[in-house]
């Protein structure tokens, strides 16, 4: 799960990097990508409780350690996957959008 909350800010600091921003555009990359990494965090926090919430009223659990952890943490990789995908756009678009404002 920390690496689905680091893995953002990497995204965010190469759209920054790809952008050749200066140091504010880093920051602002830096700063997107925690946040989104926080909120990635905080998904699979919630989904993590939710499933062992689950797995404790089970009778097989060889069912569980065969369908469901293999499918949950596939799950948590597209989820960071996205998460990176989701900072470089987000830094992508708002550097765009203040560097074509005249007096920022």
């Amino acid at each position: 799960m920390l690496l689905s909350a680091t893995v953002p800010l990497a995204g965010g600091v190469q759209a920054a990097k790809s952008g050749n921003a200066g140091f504010a555009g880093y920051l602002f990359g830096a700063l997107v990508g925690v946040a989104v990494g926080y909120c990635n965090f905080r998904i699979l926090w919630k989904v993590r409780d939710m499933t062992y919430l689950r797995a404790r009223n089970i009778d097989n659990p060889k069912h569980w350690s065969i369908r469901v952890l293999p499918a949950l943490y596939g799950a948590a990789f597209l989820w960071t996957v996205f998460g990176v995908v989701l900072s470089g756009w987000l830094t992508s678009l708002v550097l765009r959008y203040l560097s074509t404002q005249p007096y920022l």
